[in-house]
């Protein structure tokens, strides 16, 4: 291992199918993390993707900084890819190490799909966003002092996604397939993290060579896809259930649908808990539990059906074009 360089162990190609296609390989992507000195910071240079793979990694590296005095971060994210709730809770993470030690956290993430995420998750008020390594530690560098709520249920009326009271109920039943479509796709994966970005990956491409949607709407529709096939994975994990996760989506010309069934044990969506406010010392202690209220709010419908033969979510991604005439 070369010297500051902090890469994921590599992972063992397995099988996933696609329905019509005969089993591939498939390995995880890799996430890489360099660090080096910037007096009187540590930049912790992040590539990859910051998602259930790759976040690890990267609450590593904080550690070995951390604990060789690096007390001072900058995390750039300038060569992050995609990030999901769990790069999110590893950042706030970081966050939560270095203010327990007295130091200071800034972040680097200049690719607007990156701070879109960031900004849902309320980051943008506990943390300056830059725009570039050269802004930090700048004169007008403070407090934040955008507000683009999300978690705490301030975001504002043009945000994304579904009325904060949509709440499903919890019930047995098994969601409907989803609606007919021009185009489907159904894939089955084995439960385990490293495929959740294989289905990402093949659901928004499907999308983006079948509909007519913009980039912004697919980078939401990989976010919330990626989500929810996290969950369906961790609820496999935690049954100790050998059965394969299925994710099924039809693709209109103006929506995609996408539905994941796990065979997990179910759970009521009511209890889920609320997240502090972002300038509540105490949110800093929520590392975890991002994933659906950021699922929600990118997907324009959202339903959560769960009971003991498993858990069915439903997501409906619009179009611009969709939304604007709502």
């Amino acid at each position: 291992m070369e010297a500051g360089v902090w890469r994921q162990p590599p992972k063992r190609p397995a099988l996933t199918r696609l329905e019509g296609i005969d089993p591939v390989p498939l390995a995880a992507v890799q996430a890489a993390i360099q660090s080096r000195s910037r007096p009187p910071w540590t930049v912790l240079a992040v590539g990859g993707e910051l998602d259930a793979v790759g976040a690890p990694a990267l609450r590593q590296a904080v550690v070995a900084a951390v604990s060789t005095g690096g007390t001072s971060l900058i995390l750039d994210l300038t060569g992050v890819d995609f990030i999901d709730s769990f790069g999110v809770g590893a950042v706030v993470g970081a966050l939560k190490r270095v203010r327990q030690r007295g130091g200071e956290l800034a972040l680097v993430c200049p690719a607007p799909r990156v701070r879109r995420v960031l900004e849902l998750c309320d980051l943008d008020r506990i943390l300056t966003l830059h725009d570039s390594l050269d802004t930090v530690g700048a004169p007008d560098d403070g407090c934040p002092t955008d507000t683009v709520g999300a978690l705490d249920g301030s975001r504002p009326a043009d945000a994304v996604g579904a009325p904060d009271g949509n709440r499903p109920a919890m019930t047995a039943d098994t969601l409907p397939p989803a609606d007919p479509a021009p185009s489907r796709v159904l894939i089955e994966i084995p439960a385990r993290t490293e495929f959740v970005s294989f289905v990402r990956a093949v659901l928004t491409g499907a999308a983006e060579a079948e509909t007519g949607m913009e980039i912004e709407r697919l980078e939401d529709l990989r976010v919330a896809v990626s989500e929810a096939t996290t969950n369906a994975v961790e609820a496999h994990l935690h049954a100790g259930s050998r059965r394969r996760i299925r994710v099924e989506s039809s693709l209109a010309d103006d929506e995609v649908v996408v539905v994941v069934h796990d065979s997990g044990p179910g759970f009521n969506p009511e209890d889920l808990p609320e997240l502090p406010p972002p300038e509540s010392p105490e949110r800093l202690l929520h590392e975890s539990g991002l994933g659906i209220p950021l699922m929600r709010m990118l997907a324009d419908e959202s339903e959560i059906r769960s009971g003991a033969g498993g858990t069915d979510v439903r997501l409906v991604v619009y179009s611009s074009a969709r939304r604007s005439r709502k």
